[in-house]
């Protein structure tokens, strides 16, 4: 299964793509780049759940597809690493691109199965790999789909990448 981001997330709070949840925005396309950004898969209980006060993994953790959440088989802990991760900066439209690899979850489900619509977007910080220390940066809605075993690719859209920064 493959799902197109069509570059319509919505930002949870821009802070949190910034240095240790602060106020510098300005410092979000530096450490997009240097930090570990998640994709994590969350099932339709995850909008009824969208509030500001939540900040970090914990705070969703129930509408997830991992441990403590749908538990499907094989799903990685706070979903998966983005890799080839990238910024460019936009000076005709006056905004920063982030753009990452396509993510794909490897043999999920097959066992104990879930459906998914929703992408999370989370950053961990350097304080340490937990759920309470990953911040939520943003969510997509994507198409109800089920694991059933196979792999699930998220193709993130060509030409806008994956968020804005302006």
């Amino acid at each position: 299964m493959t799902f197109y981001n069509q570059g319509k997330c919505m930002l949870m709070d821009p802070r949190f793509a910034a240095s240790g949840g602060g106020t510098a925005v300005g410092e979000a396309p530096f450490e997009l780049l240097l930090d570990v950004i998640r994709v994590d898969l969350h099932t339709a209980a995850f909008f009824a759940a969208i509030d500001l006060d939540h900040s970090t993994h914990t705070d969703i953790i129930a509408t997830g597809l991992g441990t403590g959440g749908s538990g499907v088989t094989s799903y990685p802990p706070r979903g998966k690493a983005l890799a080839g991760k990238t910024v460019v900066m936009d000076t005709t439209n006056d905004l920063a691109k982030f753009d990452a690899s396509n993510s794909t979850f490897t043999g999920i489900g097959n066992g104990t199965n879930a459906t998914f619509e929703y992408l999370a977007l989370q950053r961990e910080q350097d304080v340490g790999d937990t759920d309470a220390n990953t911040l939520l940066i943003a969510y997509v809605a994507v198409s109800a789909t089920t694991t059933n075993g196979g792999n699930i690719t998220i193709v993130w859209d060509p030409t806008d990448g994956i968020l804005h920064l302006t």
